[in-house]
């Protein structure tokens, strides 16, 4: 059964001195904190959780918990708040409760190890299933002088490989093993190729190494799929990731315990060239390429990883930190699109099961996350860590108020100037949500990028809206034979005599045709109205909201952001609050469908 995050504890842990519980009601989270608020002690909380399920000796999470002492180094990787005292009360520890339709249970980790029973798989399942991706797990992939290749060989062994071996282990672990097992003579030396022993081991190393590629090609093709269909998918040869398994070993030098694991896996990119008319393969990308269009790159392959290693999971959560510090908004904007799908598209459903936790310090990049989400805001919350970065003092999150709520407070302290700066604001934010959830290109509007007005916002919205109408009368017509038969008949010419052609420019036979259409088939227009009639309405209503926004945009929402002598009247406000309230209602639903 399909568990989610209902509640996240952390009790003095790295940044938190204090314990904070967010509880999430298994609600998606975005949240916005300055950079050393204690976002990332939120982060790496929730990534050693679930990573413990690849923890078997209980020293490996313990250590983290321990109360930190210069003699003693089994202490030296404690995240244990330094200024925490001995106290009972002082207990560090991690803790989620995750719920289902029957079911709430808690998942902690402490001094003392986990406390559930191995028998309990779902923070396994959820580990596979889930993916923690921040800035420097991006930047890791590029990060190498220009004179080398770009190698993911640390990335894959210890980012991928875990999630593909039934028991976490790296590939390197499992090289390592297998070097303790070799077959060898008294000498220390391998056995001889022929011996049955050293067959039956060198397949065991051929079936890891094949894994390996196998593992590399399905990335290689997810993460390329992601290219195409989210950052390129306007470009008729877009780019390609080739990624490249390489060892610069022979077999016995492999295997000599002594000796460092020289494997690679080395990044190329695949680029079209106008004058050959055909892919040309650059070994070093990151001599030419910006760090915005490495970042894609790495998303891609992250993601290409994410997809070719999840099973059937019943919890699967998604979190970002600060991940999309180098890329530009339009960037920004098209990973949010394949993460968050505003727009329901089919091609990009596969992170509508998960739960999604946002954390940003970018308040531009926050503000984008809620206007795309703005649709579904009853599934967000959306909050703020305040952090002082004052050593010793503890973060606090709170509740980070709609604007819409903001504006409502502001009307009961009868500051109507600042209310109506905030539903202007509103307003914008609805519109833009709704043009940014259609295919502004399919309406004929051409978006030049810049700056535009609120009035412009609406009309391009009203312009879809009436356009919708004759798209949806086309669409029920196609999918219904009874009515093509009646229309098919209306415009034969047995029904539609010579005399009066349909192409005849004359107003007066136009007249006499719709007349006779309208007399002789009243069932045909009967049906189109009746299944027409609840997009009509819907639509039309929309329009008609929308041309009361522009109204209270002259009288209200103007005023209030600009210096006028024009006073407001609290009627006038309130009144604007409904109309916005209705407008966002009324757009909600529409370019979802």
């Amino acid at each position: 059964m399909k568990k989610q995050i209902d509640t996240i504890t952390l009790s003095h842990f790295k940044a938190f001195r204090e314990g904070v519980t967010i509880k999430l009601g298994g609600k998606n989270l975005l949240v916005l904190g300055a950079n050393g608020s204690g976002k990332s002690s939120l982060f790496w909380a929730l990534h050693m959780l679930f990573q413990s399920a690849f923890k078997k000796n209980p020293e490996d999470t313990e250590k983290y918990f321990q109360t930190y002492d210069e003699v003693d180094k089994k202490t030296h990787e404690s995240l244990r708040h330094v200024f925490s005292d001995q106290s009972p009360e002082a207990e560090t520890f991690v803790e989620i409760t995750l719920t289902d339709a029957e079911e709430a249970k808690k998942y902690r980790l402490d001094k003392n190890g986990k406390s559930w029973e191995t028998s309990d798989s779902i923070i396994g399942e959820g580990n596979i299933g889930s993916d923690f991706i921040n800035y420097r797990a991006l930047y890791n992939f590029h990060n190498t002088t220009n004179r080398t290749e770009i190698d993911l060989w640390e990335i894959f062994d210890k980012g991928f490989a875990p999630f593909f071996d039934k028991e976490g282990r790296t590939y390197s672990d499992r090289i390592k093993y297998l070097q303790s097992q070799a077959p060898r003579n008294k000498n220390g030396g391998l056995r001889n190729r022929e011996s049955e022993s050293r067959r039956r081991f060198d397949n065991l190393i051929e079936e890891l190494f094949a894994e390996i590629e196998g593992n590399r090609v399905g990335i290689e093709k997810r993460s390329n799929e992601v290219l195409s269909d989210f950052f390129f998918q306007h470009e008729k040869n877009p780019p390609q990731i080739s990624l490249q398994f390489l060892s610069g070993q022979t077999f016995r030098q492999l295997m000599d315990e002594n000796r460092p694991q020289e494997l690679k896996i080395h990044l190329h990119v695949k680029v079209y060239d106008k004058q050959t008319e055909g892919m040309r393969t650059h070994k070093r990308p990151h001599t030419f390429l910006n760090e915005a269009m490495l970042t894609r790159f790495a998303i891609a392959i992250r993601i290409g990883a994410l997809r070719e290693r999840t099973i059937a999971s019943n919890l699967q959560v998604l979190v970002l930190d600060d991940m999309l510090i180098s890329l530009d908004m339009s960037n920004r904007s098209d990973l949010l699109r394949l993460m968050l799908n505003p727009g329901s598209d089919e091609k990009i459903q596969y992170f509508k099961p998960f739960q999604k936790i946002i954390l940003t310090h970018d308040i531009g990049f926050y503000e984008e996350v809620i206007r795309q989400t703005k649709h579904d805001s009853e599934n967000w919350h959306y909050m703020e860590i305040q952090g002082k970065q004052v050593p010793g003092d503890s973060p606090k999150i709170i509740s980070k108020k709609s604007r819409m709520e903001r504006a409502k407070n502001f009307l009961a302290d009868h500051e109507l100037d600042a209310c109506g700066i905030e539903l202007r604001k509103e307003a914008e934010a609805v519109i833009k949500n709704f043009l940014g959830r259609v295919k502004k290109q399919d309406y004929g509007i051409l978006d030049k990028g810049g700056f535009k007005s609120l009035e412009i916002d609406i009309n391009q919205a009203q312009t879809i809206l009436r356009k919708g109408y004759a798209e949806k009368f086309f669409a029920l017509l196609n999918g219904s034979d009874l009515l093509k038969e009646h229309f098919h008949h209306l415009v034969s010419e047995s029904f539609v005599p010579s005399d009066l052609n349909p192409h005849t420019p004359s107003k007066e036979l136009k007249g006499q045709i719709i007349a006779r259409l309208i007399s002789q088939r009243p069932e045909l227009f009967a049906q189109i109205f009746d299944g027409l009639a609840g997009f009509y309405r819907r639509d039309a209503e929309a329009v008609a909201v929308l041309n009361e926004v522009k109204k209270i945009k002259s009288r209200v929402l103007n005023p209030a952001a600009h210096s006028t002598d024009a006073p407001l009247f609290q009627s006038e406000i309130e009144e604007a609050i409904r109309i916005i309230e209705e407008m966002h209602n009324r757009l909600k639903e529409i370019g979802n469908e």
